[in-house]
């Protein structure tokens, strides 16, 4: 049987109350828009897909593994961005300071799911966080206007990676943990 998997970096309470807050205050009169819910706002690092169940142990070994080799990152949000399809603004998301150790954590784990037949992502990585899925103009201007906003929300540390499983519901995804990893602490990050 097979399950679709991903492989996120999880941010702390503290920031994604910010994040929550920050978002509440510039939409306030625009309910009707369907945010991401609090509990599946993450750093996306790798979408496995459809993954044999035989083969999550593995996956979780080679993820323990690499987060051994890391301290937890240190990333700050810069702006707001929008993402688009097929010449439309599909996703509204929050865009980071470039953090090397993450580049370099990101890359280590596509490498390594590679070798589980993963195919590799052809797009360069971009650490981003989905705030909204748009799904019509109805409040377009207003999110354009958001990405114009000056965000300065504290640097914070983050020090989880956890291997989520995502079931799909006529409502939408759930996103449900496999098993998560504690970043380690020493501060040598990288091979």
């Amino acid at each position: 049987m097979t399950i679709r998997t991903f492989i996120a970096l999880d941010l702390p309470e503290s920031i994604l109350d910010s994040i929550i807050e920050l978002r509440d205050s510039f939409f306030e009169n625009e309910s009707d828009l369907k945010w991401e819910a609090k509990n599946k706002l993450h750093i996306t690092l790798k979408f496995l897909g459809d993954t044999d169940e035989n083969l999550i142990p593995d996956v979780s070994r080679s993820i323990a593994e690499l987060v051994e080799r890391y301290s937890p990152f240190s990333l700050k949000i810069s702006k707001a961005g929008l993402f688009y399809r097929n010449g439309k603004p599909a996703i509204l998301y929050l865009d980071f300071l470039e953090n090397e150790d993450l580049l370099r954590f990101q890359e280590e784990i596509e490498n390594s799911m590679e070798s589980f037949g993963y195919k590799k992502e052809n797009r360069k990585f971009k650490t981003h966080l989905t705030l909204l899925r748009i799904k019509n103009d109805r409040h377009l201007n207003r999110i354009k206007n958001f990405t114009k906003l000056d965000i300065n929300l504290p640097e914070f540390i983050s020090d989880k990676v956890t291997l989520y499983k995502s079931i799909l519901k006529p409502t939408g995804s759930v996103y449900q943990p496999i098993e998560s990893f504690k970043l380690n602490n020493r501060r040598n990050n990288g091979a």
